[in-house]
């Protein structure tokens, strides 16, 4: 015992150190986890203490969840033992397991992307059409859209950037739109809703802040503000039909991190990379997905609509991406793993991650990977989303009829 060494890791972001080699701290408070180093390291884990206060039965586990993230997003696989029961808490299969979920990630040296086996469903080359005809058009609107907002931004002498890498003031688009994964319209009218994101320095956000919501926000019948973001609705932009809604978030240019929309649009450029064709099936199965699920009522987030309370749009990609692509395998597992559970029993063992950081907890000094199950989701959408997928899975031809 006298040649082990403890460290004591009492929040997320003293592991997500100690994980990159960057921690060797020690404390004596009372803490979830330490590192016991003899001859094979380990962690114990101490599941009495809460981690946050959304609901005590599931933070521990939600802790322990993000612990299991970190590790993979750091490829340093360590066993966690529990501190009561000495039981095995992480084994090495499902580090590997979730590693799989994370593949076509180069940021995070998880290799190409591994397609499901089945990526077709009835209708999906009409879908694949519909999506080419939309993006077309979604196209042609943001360069009005990025014209006409970049106009405005020079009359407060800023030259702004709509690219990742170039520009002092950068407003990125953050949106499906950005990665062709929006759902079409049944009339075949283009939507008019842009995500964006505002990265500039700090002593510029709230001057631009004030100037958007003064200058765009004044004509808008419906707004939504806070510190981190303003949702403007019913935005006329000159050479503009109709009027949009515009979303920005704003977060300081001098935070330098892998963002949630940069993780996904890599990830979606490493699959067209490898092979085009399932590319755009890739893309048809995300876009089958929320087609389902919006048409269910069970798309938005909670804090959006806590009538729906789904995974909302990222996490739907997400979701999708983790399953290799197929909307199929991913709703076939969701149902197994629902089974019997009412939510608080899913959720425990049951996370879509996002493998980037998500901008407005950053903003606020928090974890910043999401697990979109337990932020998006709640009880009635989670019995939704069951009858939504166990609809569409007993619709496809030479399929069981599903007992759940």
């Amino acid at each position: 015992m006298n040649d082990e060494e403890i460290y004591y890791i009492s929040n997320l972001e003293e592991l997500d150190n100690f994980l990159q080699g960057k921690y060797s701290g020690k404390t004596e408070e009372k803490i979830p986890l330490f590192f016991i180093k003899s001859n094979n390291g380990y962690f114990l884990y101490d599941e009495s203490v809460p981690y946050f206060k959304k609901a005590p039965e599931i933070s521990s586990v939600s802790f322990l969840a993000n612990v299991k993230l970190l590790m993979a997003i750091h490829n340093r696989y360590i066993p966690i033992f529990s501190k009561e029961t000495k039981n095995l808490l992480f084994t090495e299969d499902e580090f590997w397991a979730l590693r799989k979920k994370m593949s076509g990630l180069k940021k995070y040296n998880c290799g190409d992307f591994i397609f499901a086996d089945d990526l077709s469903f009835p209708g999906i080359d009409e879908l694949m059409v519909e999506i080419e005809q939309n993006n077309k058009k979604v196209d042609s609107l943001k360069t009005v859209v990025e014209d006409d907002i970049r106009s405005l931004f020079k009359q407060i002498g800023i030259d702004l950037s709509f690219d990742h890498h170039e520009g002092i003031v950068k407003l990125l688009d953050t949106g499906s739109t950005s990665r062709g994964t929006s759902v079409p319209s049944p009339n075949g009218e283009v939507g008019g809703d842009f995500d964006f994101l505002l990265r500039a320095p700090g002593g510029d956000i709230e001057r631009i802040k004030d100037f958007l919501i003064n200058k765009l926000g004044r004509q808008c019948p419906n707004k939504l503000i806070s510190r981190h973001r303003i949702r403007l609705f019913g935005v006329q932009l000159e050479g503009l039909d109709k009027p949009i809604d515009i979303d920005v978030s704003f977060v300081r240019s001098d935070k330098d991190y892998y963002a949630t929309e940069e993780a996904l649009s890599d990830r979606l450029e490493q699959i067209k990379k490898q092979d085009e064709m399932k590319y755009l099936l890739v893309q048809a199965n995300i876009v089958m997905a929320k087609k389902v699920l919006k048409e269910a009522g069970v798309y938005k987030p909670s804090r959006s609509d806590k009538s729906q309370a789904g995974l909302g749009g990222i996490g739907i990609e997400n979701w999708i991406l983790q399953y290799g692509g197929s909307f199929k395998a991913a709703a076939l597992d969701f149902l197994v793993h629902a089974k019997g559970k009412d939510f608080i029993e899913f959720e425990k063992e049951y996370s879509i991650f996002d493998f980037g950081n998500n901008h407005i907890s950053i903003a606020r000094h928090r974890f910043p990977y999401d697990n979109f199950v337990i932020k998006n989701m709640r009880q009635n959408g989670y019995f939704l989303m069951q009858q939504a997928l166990l609809k569409y899975i007993n619709s496809l031809p030479k399929e069981e009829t599903l007992k759940f």
